[in-house]
């Protein structure tokens, strides 16, 4: 597997190209068997500062050596009373076939294996390709890859709350205490989901949720607060969106005590040309 880029006047493409070998003219050649995304969806959807090139190569190199797991020479002790219902296509046995034989080429309790090159074909020719089963025979097919189309985002709230909100398994018996649980980790995902649409999509989850964590205040008595971090882009548009800043080097008590009142009133928060006035 190698990494691909495809560049226009306005966007990088990266995919993951397999290259193999033409059995019928002998020639090699590739396919593209996955895209990962273009540059700016691969900058929002990965760590800041991660190398996007690097990741894609990394994923190819993932790729590689998932696809060799499948070829790879394997040591087995074959039971003859014991049948292979279904070959999984997980382990490498949907690429195996099975014979037993005695000494002299007969029928009999030994096994041979062998990598059966058409059944790899095969399943290489499905490469990119993704598969949905279903027991929802009266819907409409579109309708049903629209719901597998969204259902990352499913996934993805889980692996937030999981993750970077580092919620637990709770082990909860009484109805009133499950409810409470469910609506605490509800309520976050909302805020969370709400602060995202608020920046315009433009970061990932957890450099949203770590610029957060360190927008720390220190106290300094007679004269008001200070920042304990660093002014970035992301701190940028937190006081873009909701009106107000604290990146400055000293925030008076009387502007900060303004700043809190702004948090507790209800109705529409302030724009950024309003919030410019109150620093004033």
């Amino acid at each position: 597997m190698k990494v691909q880029l495809t560049r226009t006047k306005t966007s990088e493409t990266f995919y993951i190209a397999k290259t193999y070998r033409d059995r019928k003219t002998g020639r090699s050649t590739s396919k593209i068997v996955r895209r990962l995304g273009t540059r700016s969806e691969l900058k929002g959807m990965l760590p800041s500062g991660t190398d996007v090139m690097g990741w894609a190569r990394e994923e190819a190199r993932r790729m590689t050596e998932q696809e060799r797991g499948l070829t790879r020479k394997v040591t087995v002790s074959y039971d003859p009373a014991r049948q292979i219902a279904e070959p999984c296509q997980y382990n490498g046995q949907g690429s195996v076939s099975f014979t037993s034989v005695t000494e002299e080429g007969e029928v009999a309790e030994r096994c041979i294996l062998s990598v059966d090159d058409r059944k790899v074909e095969k399943e290489a020719s499905w490469d990119g390709f993704y598969g949905l089963a279903t027991s929802l025979d009266d819907e409409d097919v579109l309708g049903i890859v629209k719901l597998a189309a969204g259902r990352w985002q499913v996934e993805e709230c889980f692996r937030i709350m999981k993750g970077e909100f580092e919620a637990r398994p709770v082990f909860l018996s009484r109805r009133d205490r499950i409810e409470a649980h469910f609506l605490t980790c509800f309520l976050a995902l909302l805020i969370y989901r709400i602060l995202e649409k608020r920046l315009g999509g433009r970061f990932s989850c957890p450099v949203i949720v770590d610029t957060l964590r360190g927008m720390q205040m220190e106290e300094v008595t007679g004269e008001g607060w200070r920042p304990l971090y660093m002014r970035t882009e992301v701190t940028d548009a937190l006081h873009d969106a909701f009106g107000f800043r604290t990146d400055f080097e000293i925030v008076p008590m009387r502007q900060m005590n303004k700043i809190v009142r702004k948090t507790h009133r209800k109705g529409p928060i302030t724009t950024k040309k309003e919030a410019g006035k109150d620093i004033k």
